[in-house]
């Protein structure tokens, strides 16, 4: 009975424990006050550091930013009316709001 006993007060300590780090806010949720549509930013990592551009889209709650010009991936469309001839395009994609910073005039 000792073993039952230990191993329930044990899971309730897991679960108390991933409930805190649920409610712990994200490191870059100040960051996110500040970010809007059309604000500059600056990559900090990754292939495109150093490069900036204004933001053309932002979702709080994935925290993801599109950043225009900055992180884009050719996007194929075919046009299967016109007999299979398509277009290529280019695609922003998005990234990761803790890879930007903000840019001050």
């Amino acid at each position: 009975m000792a073993t039952a006993k230990a191993n329930t007060t044990s899971k309730k300590v897991d679960t108390e424990v991933k409930a805190e780090k649920a409610i712990k806010a994200p490191t870059s949720a100040k960051l996110s006050k500040n970010i809007r549509k059309g604000t500059e930013v600056m990559v900090r990592t990754g292939k495109h550091a150093g490069k900036t551009g204004k933001v053309t889209k932002f979702d709080k709650v994935k925290m993801l930013v599109w950043v225009e010009q900055v992180n884009e991936a050719l996007d194929y469309n075919r046009n299967v009316l016109a007999g299979g001839s398509g277009t290529k395009a280019f695609k922003s994609m998005p990234m990761p709001i803790s890879k930007i910073k903000l840019v001050t005039k």
